[in-house]
């Protein structure tokens, strides 16, 4: 998405959109918003300098917030 910073790091990038790509599908969600919302996913991991956060899994309204703001930077 347009709007990310440099990455910190790309550990846990593709892991991220492609669990976040099939999840979404797995919802219902079109294979177009999928995919953006796996990206989204990979934009949020290449901005932390660990594979794994240690405070355990963001939560859902995090994740949300970030594809919202992705969404709003693609259409600007």
């Amino acid at each position: 998405p347009r709007g990310i910073a440099k990455p910190v790091s790309v550990v846990g990038a593709g892991d991220a959109l492609a669990g976040g790509t099939l999840a979404a599908l797995r919802l219902g969600i079109p294979l177009a918003a999928s995919v953006n919302f796996g990206t989204v996913l990979a934009a949020v991991a290449l901005q932390s300098e660990l594979a794994v956060d240690p405070d355990g899994i963001r939560a859902q309204s995090d994740v949300l917030r970030a594809v919202e703001k992705a969404n709003r930077l693609s259409q600007a």
